[in-house]
């Protein structure tokens, strides 16, 4: 939809759902942190080498300005605005543009899979398995992950959905473990 032909009603209309749905979706990451918090035998998966023990500064530099603007705008304006767009999608929802961009996306967390490693429940898990056996169905996750971020932005009608999911999981993940490991 063009907001430059639509009346200020409309837009308003526009920002509120992508608004409510973003909100949702920050209170269903936050629900699942706290479960995890909450069951014990579900903070192993918290125990992640790549958190470190970086001191409250670089904490917060990674958390509220590297990753919101770093990585989420970014990667939501490229995978879920300016992708789907140019591989024909529109604002309508059409599986082409739709797999292309996730799939694109999938590929784009090759580097971040090759670290999985690092987090304690992946290495009991997987550990004597060759990297790729990690890092291939990592990478079919978050193409999956972008299918369903895509979702998320065509139900809200804005990218402020996505954004939202992203940042939660992006930024509210490191900050869990920060939050574990400092609490041993």
């Amino acid at each position: 939809m063009n907001l430059e032909n639509t009346s200020p009603s409309t837009q308003k209309g526009l920002v509120g759902r992508g608004a409510l749905v973003s909100l949702a979706g920050l209170t269903a990451v936050g629900l699942g942190f706290g479960i995890a918090l909450a069951v014990p035998a579900l903070r192993p998966l918290f125990d992640d080498g790549r958190v470190g023990s970086p001191d409250t500064t670089e904490f917060f530099w990674q958390t509220l300005i590297r990753i919101p603007l770093g990585t989420v705008l970014i990667e939501e304006v490229a995978f879920r605005g300016v992708l789907p767009a140019l591989l024909g999608a529109g604002h309508r929802w059409r599986w082409g543009p739709v797999l292309g961009a996730a799939g694109l996306f999938g590929l784009w967390h090759l580097l971040p899979s090759l670290a999985l490693v690092r987090n304690a429940a992946v290495d009991a898990t997987f550990g004597g398995l060759p990297l790729w056996t990690i890092s291939v169905p990592a990478m079919l996750a978050a193409a999956g992950a972008g299918v369903f971020l895509h979702w998320w932005r065509h139900t809200g009608r804005s990218l402020l959905a996505p954004m939202a999911v992203h940042l939660a999981t992006n930024s509210g993940g490191p900050a869990v473990a920060w939050w574990v490991l400092a609490h041993r």
